[in-house]
């Protein structure tokens, strides 16, 4: 994928992806579960519903847009970071593809234990 030497505010990955400390991890995994993802392993399907909050604790999530049967990296998440995409608050189903990357450890919460820590 080519990239360019300027980008929009809010287009970096650490703009977009704010990265949670070592405590943040901690409490959000409190709500869920640690989970092993194996490299090319999809985690997330474009119109799955009950999608997941996933925050990575080691390895790289990719973030792929997928239109007319073609596939797009658009992002990528690394450790500290974690995906949601408006829809997971919603109820709506899926936007994108989530892949991981790497072999990587993610902290795995369900929609509903979501919206009690958000609600915390």
């Amino acid at each position: 994928m080519e990239r360019t030497s300027t980008s929009l505010p809010g287009s970096s990955p650490d703009e977009m992806f704010p990265v949670l400390t070592p405590e943040q991890q901690t409490r959000v995994l409190a709500h869920g579960r640690l989970r092993q993802a194996k490299s090319g392993e999809t985690i997330v399907e474009p119109s799955t519903p009950g999608i997941k909050f996933f925050v990575v604790v080691s390895g790289r999530l990719e973030l792929h847009r997928v239109s007319e049967n073609q596939e797009e990296l658009i992002a990528f998440c690394g450790p500290g970071m974690f995906t949601g995409e408006l829809s997971l608050l919603s109820g709506r189903r899926a936007l994108i593809r989530i892949s991981a990357g790497e072999d990587s450890e993610l902290i795995e919460i369900e929609r509903e234990a979501l919206r009690g820590l958000v609600q915390q």
